[in-house]
């Protein structure tokens, strides 16, 4: 997860303080919630005979049927961030090598688009 939370997945009430903080601070979020919503609308017009003020609720299968969109244009739309956070890690590796000082690593402007939070122990 972005930003390096831990799930559980049954706290709606702490679901939507992770929504609102990510909404926040910004970055991808955007991105994802656009993600988000073309797929429901995809859905939707595939459907034509239900508007897009009735496409408010959705039956359990119709859930289904968008999730699964979801999850199949989740990797596309994944691989470009995971490019762009490619991107941002090559800007660190001053000297070419393939690796970032630590100190850079942890150490972003508030402003930048990653916040990386792994644990030593996790990038040995």
């Amino acid at each position: 997860f972005e930003m390096g939370q831990k799930a559980n997945l049954t706290d709606s009430r702490r679901h939507q303080l992770l929504k609102k903080g990510a909404a926040e601070v910004g970055g991808n979020w955007p991105m994802l919630v656009a993600f988000e919503r073309d797929s429901v609308l995809n859905y939707v017009s595939s459907k034509s005979e239900q508007s897009i003020a009735e496409a408010q609720r959705f039956t359990f299968q119709e859930s289904t049927t968008i999730m699964e969109g979801l999850a199949r244009g989740y990797g596309k739309w994944q691989h470009s961030e995971c490019q762009a956070m490619k991107k941002d890690l090559m800007k660190l590796d001053v000297d070419g090598t393939g690796r970032v000082p630590v100190s850079k690593f942890y150490s972003q402007p508030d402003a930048a688009d990653y916040h990386f939070t792994e644990s030593l122990e996790y990038l040995k």
